[in-house]
């Protein structure tokens, strides 16, 4: 909840910013105004789109599952085609891709002067994670499996703990924060 907040704070605070730094010449605001307006409302909903009389049953799940996401690219998409005229402002977005700080993509585990023996001591709380990795994936297996879930195990049940493994190397020969939900 506290996240939420944070997001909606900073939105909020981003269409008073437009307002103040616009000068006498509000229209720009308006009109970003009225995108952020528009998002919610129709986001909002087709997240209710599930009660609604309108369509069957599996239009209204899947509009209410991607109707969010529909929304943010249509407008975004309305936003560049229409509304080029008014400039509102956007996510800068960098024209090629890179990481922070410039580094490589790969963390070179030579760099740092590390000797041997401290590349070694590091195991000891990388165990300790690999431990919470899968401790944290069995307990959550454990809820979702429970008996009053009624659930079937398919023949490839445990392929997710091989994925998220692999995923976790990858992620930590790149420097990327971790998944995990612990």
């Amino acid at each position: 909840a506290l996240l939420s907040c944070n997001f909606i704070y900073e939105a909020l605070n981003s269409l008073r910013r437009n307002f103040v730094l616009s000068g006498s010449d509000k229209t720009t605001a308006f009109v970003s105004s009225a995108l952020a307006g528009t998002t919610y409302l129709a986001t909002d909903n087709l997240s209710r789109m599930e009660k609604s009389p309108l369509f069957n049953a599996r239009v209204r799940k899947v509009l209410k599952n991607f109707g969010p996401a529909l929304v943010i690219l249509g407008l975004t998409v309305f936003n560049a085609v229409w509304l080029k005229g008014f400039k509102v402002a956007t996510l800068a977005v960098p024209s090629h891709f890179e990481l922070s700080m410039g580094r490589g993509l790969l963390v070179d585990l030579n760099a740092g002067g590390l000797t041997t023996g401290v590349k070694w001591l590091c195991s000891v709380p990388a165990l300790l994670l690999a431990g919470l990795f899968y401790f944290d994936h069995n307990i959550s297996v454990r809820v979702v499996n429970s008996p009053e879930n009624k659930l079937k195990k398919p023949p490839a049940y445990n392929l997710d703990m091989l994925a998220l493994s692999f995923i976790t190397l990858g992620l930590s020969l790149t420097g990327l924060p971790w998944m995990c939900g612990a």
